[in-house]
């Protein structure tokens, strides 16, 4: 079963920034928006509704996580990543082995999302800053600037739009889509 994968319509550079200000800043909206996502799947994969996810919903759980970052070429498809179903079930049982620290068979939430946000900063440590965001110079930002600016088609244009959106969102405190005078000196300072 193919999972539909929504990419945020962000470039693969956002996406990584997005999720590495998701691990490392939990006031931030990208922590929330992860949050709420990783919270959706394991729901979905909580099948009798009672909290938790079995064994046999595991691997779904997992494939629906890995989704984005697939789609995005973060994460390689199952059939690089294993030889046969067998070498798979291993994996997926090693995985959720090291979820369910109790030993009850089953994975919680909390074990779900400490398992996420572990994984994520650990793959995210090694990757490349944002070019413009967080290593770019200043004449690199001033063509972003300009291209985005001049041609509100052009990825820049794409690409500042999610940014400002992010920085919007993020300090809407009380999220009724305004920024109120209060908000708005810490909203230009970033």
């Amino acid at each position: 079963m193919s999972c539909p994968v929504n990419t945020f319509n962000k470039s693969k550079e956002d996406f990584i920034w997005f999720v590495k200000k998701a691990v490392t800043d939990k006031k931030s909206y990208s922590h929330s928006e992860l949050y709420h996502s990783l919270l959706k799947l394991f729901v979905d994969a909580d099948t009798n509704k009672d909290g938790l996810v079995s064994k046999a919903s595991f691997s779904k759980l997992i494939d629906a996580a890995a989704a984005m970052p697939r789609a995005y070429g973060y994460a390689p498809i199952d059939s690089e990543l294993y030889k046969t179903e067998a070498e798979k079930d291993a994996a997926r049982q090693k995985m959720f082995d090291s979820m369910d620290l109790k030993s009850t068979g089953v994975i919680t939430f909390d074990e779900w999302l400490k398992f996420c946000h572990e994984h994520i900063a650990a793959k995210t440590a090694t990757m490349d800053p944002h070019p413009i965001i967080d290593a770019g110079s200043v004449d690199q930002y001033k063509n972003f600037i300009k291209a985005a600016v001049e041609t509100p088609t052009s990825p820049e244009a794409v690409e500042l739009y999610w940014y400002m959106l992010e920085m919007f969102t993020e300090h809407d405190t009380d999220k009724d889509g305004i920024i109120k005078m209060s908000e708005f000196p810490a909203m230009m300072n970033e």
